[in-house]
């Protein structure tokens, strides 16, 4: 389950987001599409623009696993070499 929450006092403005999703990027999308509706008149499409993030990030993801396997099929690598990246 994802909760998202914003609380905007000065607008008098509380929103609060469930889901029974694993996909932080569409409930962000939806908690940014509300508050933006009331906090300013400009419009984004925030659906489109994080599913773009969301997939870019899968993609990238994606790629750091590939070039571990593959950089790992040329020889032995230590844990130290391979901290800190995405898997």
């Amino acid at each position: 389950m994802v909760t998202h929450v914003s609380m905007l006092p000065e607008l008098h403005l509380g929103v609060i987001v469930l889901s029974n999703q694993q996909d932080p990027w569409a409930v962000a999308a939806i908690a940014d599409s509300i508050v933006e509706s009331y906090a300013t008149p400009e419009r984004h499409d925030w659906v489109s623009f994080l599913a773009q993030q969301s997939a870019a990030m899968a993609l990238a993801s994606h790629r750091a696993v590939y070039d571990l396997k593959l950089s790992t099929t040329r020889g032995k690598r230590s844990m130290s070499a391979v901290r800190g990246r995405i898997l």
